[in-house]
């Protein structure tokens, strides 16, 4: 197993999807597992924890790899606390074997405090377990794949089947900090990819010297993935001017998106408070449009309040859940992204991509998915924040200069060339 973990990093570290891909052989995606032999495509069981009724970026991160990859057999438990789960009708269109697991019951006992909902935790981790190793085997896999940092709960089903276990750690904590399940799910993985490289970093370095030195040869990062050949025919098929007119926003208007749901670790309210006011005061022609559906809503009730002050009377724009966000991408002019937590920062790729300068708060994530005075600018404070907004805003020209190297920049986030750097790690930990 050390040599194959061994192999595995370096193929990541030679970027671009260098590494060799395992020759897709066997059964058609999404069919039957087949007979074990020299050019079977790996098989992987993918476990996927969904305790939100909406498709987000880390889930949709995991869904366009399944989607994309072809040199695996790969089968998706979604735990979910419906059948009607969206992502269960996302795999079924890509044709990617899958099914479905009540984990309601579970779902429900995270959110209770107390000594005798910590009992009903370890004894339903228990039972999910014995439901678990049912499936694994079942489906006979060589890797099982735990898509959620409380994969602590189902780690010792993996673990007493024998199979290599890989952990996807997608975020921190508030505070920017890495808890105890992350660490222990590292601890207990055979492999843990972070989604990016910073994030990578951030938790090895975040560990006890001990467990670093036990850990870190198993960490590795590799990027989420995003589709550049849609953005590519979203912007040949809708132009900029057609998409302002069919969202309402008026020519010599200067449009700030704020793309993503809302929720206190996205940063809106404090936005909102601290730097939207010193921006329209300063500027009368930038408004604000936050584009995502209310995860918190008690938060996005303190992001309305907050959006009522004077200062931004008819200014912000609450426009909620947008199944074909891309139409705003189109119509902006800049993206601000004050999140106070991140991984990765789809949003801040998705945005260059589609040719938007971004200002983003400075956290662990989004350090890899932004050059600062490229693409965008890193922001440490509500004046710096309000200082390059405002800056963006009144130069088209620096726009313009920086939307083309953000382009640039992001091709190496294209979902092909992730989907190979993660194929390649699956190949060598089944090999």
């Amino acid at each position: 197993m050390a040599d194959k973990l061994a192999t595995a990093t370096r193929a990541n570290g030679e970027g671009g999807g260098g590494g060799v891909v395992a020759e897709p052989a066997g059964n058609p995606r999404g069919g039957a597992p087949g007979p074990i032999g020299p050019r079977r495509r790996p098989r992987v069981l993918f476990l996927m924890l969904r305790s939100d009724p909406k498709l987000y970026g880390g889930t949709r991160s995991l869904l366009l790899f399944l989607e994309r990859q072809r040199s695996l057999d790969a089968h998706v438990v979604v735990a979910a606390a419906s059948p009607d789960d969206p992502a269960l009708a996302e795999l079924e269109e890509a044709g990617v074997s899958h099914e479905f697991f009540d984990a309601s019951a579970m779902l429900a006992a995270r959110r209770r405090r107390g000594k005798v909902a910590r009992l009903r935790r370890v004894a339903l981790a228990a039972w999910y377990n014995l439901r678990l190793l049912r499936v694994i085997r079942r489906v006979r896999p060589e890797v099982v794949h735990a898509d959620f940092e409380g994969m602590v709960l189902v780690a010792p089903a993996a673990k007493l089947s024998g199979r290599t276990l890989v952990h996807h750690v997608r975020g921190l904590q508030p505070g920017n900090r890495i808890g105890f399940a992350v660490q222990a799910a590292m601890a207990v993985s055979d492999l843990t990819v972070a989604v990016s490289e910073p994030l990578r970093d951030f938790c090895v370095e975040s560990m006890s010297p001990r467990l670093r030195a036990r850990v870190a040869p198993r960490v590795v990062g590799i990027y989420n993935g995003i589709r550049l050949d849609h953005i590519r025919e979203h912007r040949r098929t809708l132009s900029r001017d057609d998409a302002r007119a069919e969202l309402g926003i008026p020519p010599g208007q200067v449009a700030v998106g704020l793309v993503g749901g809302i929720f206190a670790m996205k940063g809106q309210r404090e936005f909102l408070e601290q730097v939207a006011p010193r921006v329209a005061q300063a500027d009368p022609r930038v408004h604000f449009y936050l584009v995502g559906g209310a995860k918190d809503p008690a938060y996005a009730e303190a992001c309305h309040a907050a959006a009522a002050q004077p200062a931004l009377s008819g200014r912000v724009r609450f426009v909620g859940w947008e199944d074909r966000v891309w139409r705003w991408y189109r119509a902006l002019d800049l993206v601000a992204f004050p999140s106070i937590v991140e991984g990765f920062g789809r949003v801040v790729a998705e945005s260059q991509g589609y040719g938007l300068p971004v200002v983003a708060s400075d956290v662990v994530g989004i350090r890899g998915t932004l050059r600062h005075e490229v693409g965008g600018f890193f922001a440490r404070s509500a004046d710096e924040f309000a200082g390059y907004l405002l800056r963006l805003a009144g130069d088209p020209a620096l726009r313009a200069r920086m939307a083309a190297a953000g382009e640039e920049y992001v091709r190496r986030f294209d979902v092909d060339v992730v989907t190979r750097d993660l194929e390649a790690v699956y190949a060598r930990l089944a090999g």
